[in-house]
């Protein structure tokens, strides 16, 4: 199946918002477009999602939202927005598994920070999240379609410690742990994360 995703983040910027963090968006916000092929076979060596996993962070409206007036689509942020990674971990980290130390960890581009705080929660390194840091580095916050892009990195480089089909490498007859994707959701903060093994 050939998944596409398409995002064009400049609609919801406008020149007549001027706050620190619209100035930021419109310098970190791209439009684009990518796709994958998705098949419950493998064809080769690949990325697999094992598991999801997904978690709306309540009364989170104060910290990102689109808003609608006469000039068009408006996206409001606040520095509480920064925080959101933090705060959804401990939540995945209860679901995933609260000593296990995934592997690698395809993460969100959307800032340093959620990319920082969401490493030093999983207990990985920098170089660990290059691939997220290299995409919000190069291309900026693209939306969804960063992740994929993130993807992609990271089959061209995959980590070289990656089970082949177990999250538990020291019991090769134990069920895979689980891959992780959290998304967005409707009045849910954004916060995309995928972690999974390597085929």
């Amino acid at each position: 199946m050939l998944v596409v995703g398409a995002e064009v983040l400049s609609a919801i910027y406008q020149h007549s918002d001027t706050s620190i963090e619209s100035m930021i968006y419109k310098a970190l916000f791209g439009d684009s477009a990518s796709a994958a092929v998705v098949t419950d076979t493998p064809l080769g060596p690949g990325l697999a999602i094992d598991d999801t996993f997904e978690y709306v962070l309540a009364d989170s409206l104060d910290r990102q939202r689109g808003r609608i007036d006469v000039d068009g689509i408006h996206f409001d942020s606040s520095k509480k927005a920064l925080s959101a990674a933090a705060e959804v971990l401990p939540h995945f980290k209860d679901w995933y598994g609260p000593t296990e130390t995934p592997d690698f960890a395809v993460i969100h581009p959307g800032s340093p920070r959620i990319i920082s705080d969401t490493t030093d929660a999983l207990g990985l390194t920098a170089h660990d999240a290059r691939h997220s840091t290299d995409t919000l580095a190069d291309e900026g916050n693209l939306g969804g379609v960063s992740v994929l892009r993130v993807l992609e990195r990271t089959h061209g480089d995959p980590p070289p410690t990656a089970p082949a089909a177990s999250w538990s490498p020291s019991d090769p007859a134990s069920p895979p742990r689980r891959c992780a994707v959290t998304g967005r959701h409707d009045q849910a903060l954004p916060l995309t994360m995928a972690i999974g093994s390597s085929t």
